[in-house]
């Protein structure tokens, strides 16, 4: 049987999450999360000056509501800790405990600590963005919004959640019947084995010096900001993509002290650029900074495995083919709606369908069908958040005759269902 909130009073874990918010130095709260609706809070600890004012009005305790939804949404999804923006551009990570469905815990706002000299200003446009008119002074002070180093925040998140799904085990524990026929807490695995992170993903084609997917991928943040979105909106949600690929890129065996240097000067200029060129390229130049240690050193044994294969593919292969993704899209986009065989695509390129699948494998980890599920799903993204046609049409546009299998399809490369990526991203009435 799940616990309840009053799992939450039991003194061992008041303890976990008095020690998680003062080890992680930010506000803790805690909230029931069911069929994507958040409840009433549960616990808390730690405050701040900035949310306690926009809460008292209708709109900043709405928007407040907003942000926490969108990461729960993603946490729950990704069942892993997400870092994201809110609304007034400060740092917030949620996460679900695997043993505890229904109920997410949000650690923030906090600041970056290399994002300091830009904290003011942010907050000021996302204020003015809330209000609907210039803030030219801060009614609130911004003494206590936590500064803190790079990953220490999901650091503690997901200390969090393993403390708290041991405490679930522990109460399915009877001291007087065998453990063998002791009730085990039931915990989800957290990531399935037919589906790499997007993340890793991008990691493994940085390592071999690919910057497509990391391109897109900051394109994709910048788009679900919204087109409406302020320059400093659009700068926070870039700058909070790139901390977490440069955390994934260090636990892959990256080493990062040039790359943290740039995302410190990055952070405090991305709320500047208001071309989204601009910002995308300086991006690509704070991750390019990584330097990548030989295959042969302690990196993960599938990102080696996979970087071996991306830098010697010339070696490997004395004829290799030249297939660029930028190529591929242009045959398989405008065919996206209709389907498109291996074997039509191959022809239309000059090569065979092995020569597209292994170079795929190569660069991406992907197979030629589950690229084409990544193009659709990123096709289906675009025309949720700029039409309103129903998810029925959505389907077809994308090649997809069952919705439900859009649905399915959706789930696994964005971590919710359609419905819910249009309520948070669509267009409004």
């Amino acid at each position: 049987m799940s616990p309840g909130p009053e799992f939450f009073e039991l003194p061992a874990v008041r303890r976990i999450l008095e020690r998680a918010a003062l080890g992680a130095g930010v506000p803790l709260s805690v909230h029931p999360f069911e069929n994507n609706r958040e409840g009433a809070l549960v616990a808390s600890w730690g405050r701040c000056e900035a949310c306690a004012h926009v809460n008292e009005t209708p709109l900043g305790e709405r928007a407040c509501r907003q942000s926490r939804r969108t990461g729960s949404i993603l946490a729950t999804g990704q069942e892993a800790p997400t870092a994201y923006p809110c609304h007034m551009g400060l740092g917030v990570v949620s996460i679900a405990a695997t043993a505890l469905p229904g109920f997410v815990l949000t650690f923030g706002p906090y600041c970056p600590a290399s994002e300091t000299r830009g904290l003011e200003h942010g907050v000021r446009a996302g204020l003015s963005e809330l209000l609907g008119e210039e803030v030219a002074e801060l009614p609130f002070p911004l003494d206590d919004v936590h500064q803190t180093p790079k990953g220490s925040v999901t650091a503690v998140a997901e200390w969090t959640a393993e403390a708290l799904n041991r405490e679930v085990g522990h109460l399915n524990v009877d001291p007087g019947q065998p453990e063998h026929t002791q009730q085990k807490p039931a915990v989800k695995p957290t990531v399935r084995a037919e589906s790499r992170p997007v993340h890793e993903e991008i990691a493994i084609a940085l390592s071999g010096g690919v910057h497509g997917p990391l391109r897109e991928y900051l394109r994709a943040c910048l788009a679900e900001a919204g087109e409406r979105a302020s320059a400093a909106r659009r700068g926070s949600a870039v700058s909070m993509a790139v901390s977490r690929l440069l955390e994934v890129c260090h636990g892959a065996g990256a080493e990062l002290s040039d790359a943290w240097l740039a995302f410190a000067d990055f952070a405090v200029k991305a709320p500047g650029y208001d071309s989204e060129r601009v910002l995308v390229d300086a991006a690509v130049r704070v991750l390019s900074a990584a330097k990548w240690p030989a295959t042969s050193d302690s990196a993960a044994p599938d990102l080696r495995r996979q970087r071996k294969v991306t830098q010697n593919d010339t070696e490997q292969n004395p004829a290799p083919v030249r297939l660029k993704d930028a190529e591929l899209n242009r045959i398989l986009l405008p065919r996206i709606e209709e389907g498109v065989h291996l074997s039509v695509v191959a022809q239309l390129l000059g090569v065979t369908p092995s020569a597209i699948t292994h170079r795929l494998q190569r660069r991406f980890g992907l197979s030629y069908s589950e690229y084409l599920g990544r193009l659709r799903a990123e096709k289906a993204k675009e025309l949720l958040r700029r039409t309103r046609l129903t998810i029925t049409e959505v389907a077809s546009r994308v090649g997809i005759s069952d919705p439900s299998n859009l649905g399915r399809l959706f789930r696994r490369h964005v971590g919710m269902s359609p419905n819910e990526y249009r309520s948070l991203h669509g267009r409004k009435p």
